[in-house]
C-alpha cells in the first residue's frame, strides 16, 4: 500500500515538475517579445531624437546664413576667392567700395572739398581705376628722377600715386582709404550685429530642443510603462516557476528514493535476507 502511494505521488510530482517547466518557458519567451519589443521603442524615440537635433542645428546654420546674407555680410554670388585679389579688402568692404567708386563723381568728390580743391578731376585717374589698383595691388607710390641729384629719384608731390598707367594724389588716395576704413568699421559692426543675433536664436533654439526632447521623453514613458509593467510581470513567473520547479524536483528527487527503498523492502528473500 505504501508503495502504491508513494508510486503515485511520484507520478503527481513528475506531472507538476512538467507544467511548471513549460510555464517556465512560455514565461522567459514571453518576457524575451517584451524585452525586444521595448528595445524597439527605444530605437524609435531615439533615432526621433536624433532628428530633433540634426533639425535644430540645421535651423541655426540657416538663421546663420539668412542673417549674414541680411547684414551684406554673405555670398550671395560673389566670389569667396575674392579676397586675396582684392589687395586683402573684404567682400563687405569690396561691395561697399564699389558703390563709392560710382558715386564719386557727385559734388564732394568732383566739384571740390570743404576748402574748394578738386578731389576728382581732369588730369588723374578715376575713383573706379583707384579701386581697381587698390584691389589688385598695383597701387604703388610714384618715384620720378630728383632734377638736383643725378641718378636718384624723389617721390613726385604733385602725383604721388600711379598704377603704372594712371596717377593720383595723396587727397585722392587718402579719401579711398578713408572710404575702406569707414566701410570697415560698418562691417564690424554688422557682424557683431550677427553675432548677437545668431546667440540669442542659438538661446531660443535651445529651448525650444529643450521643450521637444522633454515631450519626446514623456511619449517615451508613456510608451514603456505598459511594456516594463509586463516584462517585470513576466520576469517574476519565470523566478517563480524556478523556485516551485527546485522545491517539485527536490521532493520528486526524496520520492524516486523512497521508492526505492520499498522496492528493496518488498522484493522476496528467500531466506537471504
Amino acid at each position: 500500500m505504501a508503495f502504491l502511494m508513494l508510486l503515485h505521488e511520484k507520478l503527481r510530482l513528475q506531472r507538476r515538475v512538467n507544467k511548471l517547466r513549460l510555464r517556465q518557458l512560455q514565461a522567459s519567451s514571453r518576457k524575451d517579445r517584451i524585452t525586444k519589443n521595448i528595445e524597439r521603442v527605444q530605437k524609435m524615440y531615439s533615432k526621433r531624437e536624433s532628428k530633433l537635433q540634426k533639425m535644430a542645428q540645421m535651423m541655426q546654420s540657416q538663421f546663420n546664413v539668412w542673417a549674414q546674407n541680411m547684414s551684406g555680410l554673405g555670398t550671395n554670388g560673389l566670389n569667396p576667392m575674392a579676397y586675396a585679389a582684392a589687395g586683402g579688402l573684404s567682400l563687405f568692404t569690396m561691395k561697399g567700395m564699389q558703390q563709392w567708386a560710382k558715386e564719386a563723381v557727385d559734388a564732394k568728390y568732383t566739384s571740390g572739398d570743404n576748402n574748394g580743391n578738386l578731389i576728382f578731376g581732369s588730369g588723374y585717374g578715376t575713383p573706379e581705376q583707384l579701386l581697381q589698383a587698390k584691389q589688385n595691388g598695383t597701387l604703388k607710390q610714384n618715384y620720378v628722377d630728383d632734377p638736383e641729384n643725378s641718378g636718384k629719384q624723389i617721390l613726385d608731390k604733385e602725383r604721388p600715386w600711379t598704377d603704372g598707367t594712371n596717377y593720383w594724389t595723396n587727397d585722392q588716395v587718402g579719401t579711398l582709404n578713408a572710404g575702406i576704413n569707414q566701410i570697415s568699421m560698418m562691417e564690424q559692426m554688422q557682424r557683431a550685429n550677427v553675432q548677437q543675433m545668431s546667440a540669442q536664436y542659438q538661446n531660443n533654439i535651445s529651448i525650444w530642443l529643450e521643450a521637444q526632447e522633454a515631450q519626446l521623453e514623456a511619449e517615451q514613458d508613456a510608451a514603456l510603462l505598459p511594456l516594463q509593467e509586463q516584462e517585470t510581470e513576466w520576469d517574476l513567473e519565470a523566478n517563480s516557476c524556478q523556485v516551485l520547479l527546485e522545491s517539485a524536483k527536490q521532493r520528486l528527487q526524496a520520492i524516486e528514493s523512497e521508492l526505492g527503498e520499498a522496492v528493496k523492502d518488498s522484493a522476496p528473500k528467500f531466506g537471504l535476507g
